[in-house]
């Protein structure tokens, strides 16, 4: 993996933050977190994590999109699923002191936190919180795991394509919304969307 890295803004100050597991965190441990984390990113199609390397830590994702694969003995591949900013990843891995059971490989430019095994053992023996919060990751994954095995079990190719089909087009949607308030040609709040200048849409959409 490619790595650059660039000065780093406190984790507490990341608007994913509060909806993530990292915020049963206690705030003594803040200054710790922010510390010994690494911050890198990722371009389209380029991996985090292969499949059956070992884990040495937790990644969380800041921004981008990225595809969990697995595969057989014969190199015959699968999407598990996407992972979307706020998400960690590698933690059943870690806890099971395992190796990775699948890659994660980026489908656009992703910005990617990565915490050594050794801070995370550390914080986890002072936070119960967030090691209740992992717990709680953990088994939403086996039951998410079971639901996957069905599916692809009980489902044809065509509706296993469309699933993922319909996983990339919200993705996709909130992208482009995203740029739109970012360019001034639009505000989202909740399920309400002002226009500021209609003409200037009309104008850049032909």
């Amino acid at each position: 993996m490619e790595a650059r890295l660039e000065t780093l803004a406190a984790c507490q100050h990341c608007h994913l933050f509060p909806a993530s597991c990292w915020h049963a965190l206690d705030p003594a441990d803040h200054g710790l977190l922010d510390s010994y984390r690494v911050e890198s990113r990722l371009g389209a199609g380029q991996v985090l994590f292969e499949e059956h390397a070992p884990c040495h830590g937790l990644h969380c994702i800041e921004d981008g999109l990225l595809a969990l694969r697995k595969s057989d003995e014969h190199g015959n591949g699968v999407i598990l699923r996407l992972a979307h900013p706020g998400e960690t990843l590698g933690f059943p891995a870690f806890f099971g002191r395992m190796a990775y059971s699948a890659r994660a490989e980026a489908l656009r430019d992703s910005k990617i936190c990565f915490f050594p095994g050794r801070l995370v053992q550390d914080i986890l023996a002072r936070n119960p919180g967030l090691r209740d919060e992992f717990c709680r990751l953990l088994a939403q994954e086996l039951v998410q795991y079971g639901e996957a095995r069905l599916r692809v079990a009980t489902r044809t190719l065509e509706w296993r394509l469309q699933d993922l089909m319909l996983q990339l087009l919200p993705e996709t949607v909130a992208r482009a919304a995203r740029q739109l308030g970012e360019l001034g040609m639009a505000r989202f709040e909740g399920r309400q969307v002002t226009i500021p200048d209609l003409r200037r849409l009309r104008r850049d959409s032909r």
